[in-house]
């Protein structure tokens, strides 16, 4: 349920003590407003557009970082300078030592990997989450690979 301002706002959700009001706003992930229908605010980025929050846009972002993440992850997407960018997202990270001494620790942390960047993320999608798009999940894979 949006608030008649129409920004991604479910009642409720915000400090305790406090009524809806006209003029309220909040902020949901993506899918959450996605599964409740709820209407969203387009929000202006770095290059003054006003961008819908959707794959698409959140896609424009990331792919703006994508070059220089090749062998390093450490990037942020939020305000974005891509054109079509949507500029309140991020991305989430796993962090996974780049050496497991114990051989069976190894090997289930790479089957675990393996799956959660192929056959894995149509649960994500499922759940209305965005999933890595070639060439970024190739970079992924790549440093999987690169686990000893």
């Amino acid at each position: 349920m949006a608030n008649r301002r129409g920004c991604c706002r479910k009642p409720g959700v915000g400090r305790v003590g406090e009524e809806d009001s006209l003029f309220d706003w909040g902020y949901v992930e993506l899918n959450y407003a996605i599964q409740d229908a709820l209407s969203c605010g387009f929000v202006c980025n770095a290059e003054g557009k006003f961008e819908k929050p959707d794959f698409r846009a959140m896609g424009g972002a990331a792919a703006e970082a994508v070059e220089s993440m090749k062998t390093d992850f450490r990037a942020s997407i939020a305000n974005s300078p891509a054109k079509s960018g949507y500029p309140i997202c991020t991305l989430t990270w796993l962090i996974v030592p780049s050496h497991i001494a114990d051989a069976g620790k190894l090997r289930e942390m790479k089957r675990f990997l393996r799956w959660a960047y192929s056959d894995g993320q149509q649960i994500a999608l499922k759940m209305d989450y965005g999933v890595l798009q070639p060439p970024f999940s190739d970079y992924v894979r790549d440093q999987i690979a690169r686990i000893q």
